[in-house]
């Protein structure tokens, strides 16, 4: 199998698991002494999310999926936290300003 077949039989797989076209290879190297393709890349959700890194191994011979790795999403309570100090700073910041009237 060619390296552009392999990089196809990923790119439809991620497309499925993921449920998204926005899907970018990084890299793609054939270990010839395990018989696999090792693909690397990361895919986004939607737009606005961010990307994700994948790790996919296909057989060289016939391309079956061997292994499918994807990091787990980030909690969201680091955002929540930073929604918070800043929605607070905002808070002292108009309130100075209505005390200085």
């Amino acid at each position: 199998m060619s390296a552009a077949e392999a990089i196809e039989i990923a790119r439809n797989y991620v497309a499925s698991v993921a449920r998204t076209p926005d899907i970018c290879i990084d890299e793609a190297t054939l270990n010839e002494t395990s018989g696999k393709w090792n693909i690397q890349g990361s895919y986004r959700s939607n737009p606005f999310a961010r990307s994700r890194s994948f790790q996919l191994q296909l057989g060289a011979e016939k391309g079956p999926i061997i292994g499918f790795a994807s990091p787990a999403r980030q909690p969201l309570a680091p955002l929540l936290a930073g929604l918070g100090v800043i929605l607070g700073a905002l808070f002292v910041l108009v309130w100075i300003i209505l005390l200085n009237r």
